[in-house]
């Protein structure tokens, strides 16, 4: 009997060796015809932890590794996307930081008089 393979994303690594794979699935309701996401977790086998969050992988049936460990990562199909790692420079920052502290919060029926009074305080 051939073994079940899925594709789904790894959604979690902080396992040893383990990682959580999430499947979607899309299915229609039988009555209202409207279509619905379902949600699947497995947790798979990650051999010396070679695959990390974000990738999507393709996992297969396998004898139990452990009593809720019954899947394999079998290969990655899309890795993920690395988070930009630019550092923003100090006059950036200041400037960021002017531009909130000049914005002054006004009430939404406060007219333009009570405004001028609460600044002049």
């Amino acid at each position: 009997m051939p073994r079940r393979r899925l594709i789904g994303t790894i959604t979690s690594v902080k396992m040893a060796e383990t990682a959580l794979v999430t499947i979607e699935t899309m299915r229609r309701h039988p009555l209202y015809g409207k279509r619905y996401r379902l949600n699947t977790s497995f947790v798979a086998h990650n051999p010396a932890n070679t695959y990390v969050l974000g990738d999507q992988v393709e996992i297969e049936e396998h004898r139990p590794f452990s009593k809720t460990k019954h899947w394999l990562i079998r290969r990655r199909l899309v890795a993920a996307t690395a988070p930009a790692t630019e550092i923003a420079s100090e006059e950036d920052i200041l400037a960021a930081v002017n531009d909130t502290a000049d914005q002054k919060e006004v009430k939404p029926n406060e007219t333009p008089e009570e405004v001028k009074e609460t600044e002049a305080l």
